[in-house]
């Protein structure tokens, strides 16, 4: 009923009779009549000025007519994006995720849940570096991004940031390291060794977190180097140069034989928190979807 009185009203307040509203319409003059009336009453405004000469909309009517075309354009194109998901209409969800993340393990499950209910969905997955995924959410090509929580400081937009799970950190060398075949290897041992981290402009802020890390293993004047993003400081890494920082379910690590090295329980970041993020204005329905998907597969 509302719907059907705003539409009579953007039709009267354009055509500027009744009798013309009434004929488009099917209807009657006083049908017209009454739904302008009832509009007038739920708002307590006077929308038309009523004369011999016609009608002529007030000042008040003249900015409820404007604001109530947007309004109903916008609740006529939710409507349509409604009805389109409910007949399976085609559709896209672009995932981006952080290169080490092992995303085949902690999302497949819901990606394939949510594309069972929705086959006509387009599920797009890419991995990218911290400054990527960061400009791919700016600029809305990708719809969530997965990162670690650190990253938060670096998102400048508007954004909805949602924890999603908890991974261990740990220091990582390669089997070019000479001391990959030590046993009973710890952080102390690695205390003259160069460490690499993803340079500033890829993840800003990282130096001060390493720095901090560091010194609670009691490693003070540690080498710091940079590479360009994390794939660039694994590769540092393969190359027997250097130890950085990984998650220890990430990928690289079974594939490049990595060893790996625990940076102790209860110190600080030695948890690390996984994060979904997407702009609040995405309104695109597949994002709350997958998110539920997701919530359900990690707590089973």
């Amino acid at each position: 009923m509302v719907t059907d009185n705003l539409e009579v009203f953007i039709d009267v307040g354009e055509e500027l009779n009744f009798s013309v509203v009434a004929q488009k319409r099917y209807t009657t003059q006083p049908t017209i009549s009454r739904q302008i009336a009832e509009l007038e009453k739920q708002w307590d405004l006077i929308l038309f000025e009523r004369s011999n000469k016609g009608l002529r909309l007030t000042v008040e009517g003249a900015i409820m007519l404007s604001a109530c075309k947007k309004s109903y354009q916008q609740l006529t194109q939710a409507l349509e994006q409604a009805r389109e998901i409910t007949v399976g209409k085609k559709d896209k969800l672009q995932l981006g995720f952080l290169t080490d993340m092992n995303a085949e393990q902690l999302f497949m499950p819901a990606v394939h849940d949510l594309a069972k209910g929705y086959e006509q969905l387009d599920i797009a997955l890419s991995y990218h570096s911290f400054r990527e995924l960061r400009a791919g959410l700016k600029s809305q090509h990708l719809d969530i991004i997965f990162t670690y929580d650190f990253e938060l400081a670096n998102i400048k937009d508007d954004v909805i940031a949602e924890y999603v799970t908890e991974v261990t950190p740990c220091l990582a060398i390669s089997k070019e390291h000479p001391l990959y075949e030590k046993e009973n290897l710890t952080v102390a041992d690695l205390s003259d060794e160069t460490f690499y981290l993803p340079e500033e402009l890829d993840s800003p802020g990282r130096e001060k977190d390493l720095r901090y890390l560091l010194r609670a293993h009691k490693i003070a004047d540690s080498k710091i180097r940079f590479a360009t993003n994390q794939e660039s400081v694994l590769l540092q890494v393969r190359l027997g140069r250097g130890v950085a920082v990984i998650d220890s379910g990430a990928t690289q690590i079974e594939k490049y034989n990595l060893r790996l090295v625990p940076l102790g329980e209860g110190k600080k970041f030695s948890k690390l928190g996984i994060v979904a993020v997407w702009k609040k204005d995405n309104l695109n329905p597949f994002l709350t979807m997958f998110m539920q998907k997701v919530k359900e597969n990690l707590t089973i």
